[in-house]
C-alpha cells in the first residue's frame, strides 16, 4: 500500500532501502534514519543508485514501513524510528527528551523483524509527558 501526500527527491549519501525512514544528514543529504531520530522527513519510496537520488514520501502519505521486530505493532500505535530506518512502537516522552512520532500504524504486525506495516506519516517531533 502506498499513497502519497507530499513527495520530493533528495540526494543521498549511500544506498537506501525502499520502505525505510529518511532522515536528513548534516550535509543536507537523505539517509536511512538512526535509532530515536528526530530528523525524519519521510520514507523512501524509490531510489536511483546511479544518480544517488531517492524519492521520499513526506507527511500525509501512507506507506509500508519496515518493523524492527522488537515488539508487536498494533493498529493505531504511534511509531518511532529505529536503526536502519525501521520502526517500532513509540515509548512515552519523559518530559525532557525530544522524541519524534514518525506516524500511526494503520494495521498490525507481529514481533518479527522485516515485516511491513502501513503507516500514515506524521513526522512530528515532541517533548513532554
Amino acid at each position: 500500500m502506498a499513497t502519497t501526500g507530499i513527495t520530493f527527491t533528495l540526494e543521498i549519501a549511500a544506498a537506501v532501502t525502499v520502505g525505510a525512514l529518511c532522515e536528513m544528514a548534516a550535509d543536507l543529504k537523505g539517509q536511512e534514519a538512526s535509532a530515536n531520530s528526530v530528523t525524519v522527513v519521510g520514507a523512501f519510496t524509490d531510489y536511483d543508485p546511479d544518480a544517488l537520488t531517492a524519492t521520499v514520501a513526506g507527511p500525509g502519505s501512507i506507506v509500508d514501513l519496515i518493523s524492527d521486530g522488537s515488539g508487536a505493532i498494533a493498529y493505531g500505535d504511534k511509531l518511532r524510528a529505529c536503526a536502519n530506518g525501521e520502526v517500532k512502537t513509540a515509548n512515552p516522552a519523559d518530559g525532557a527528551t525530544a522524541r519524534q512520532c514518525v506516524g500511526i500504524a494503520l494495521d498490525s504486525a507481529a514481533a518479527s523483524a522485516g515485516l511491513t506495516v502501513p503507516v500514515l506519516l506524521l513526522c512530528a517531533p515532541y517533548i513532554g509527558a
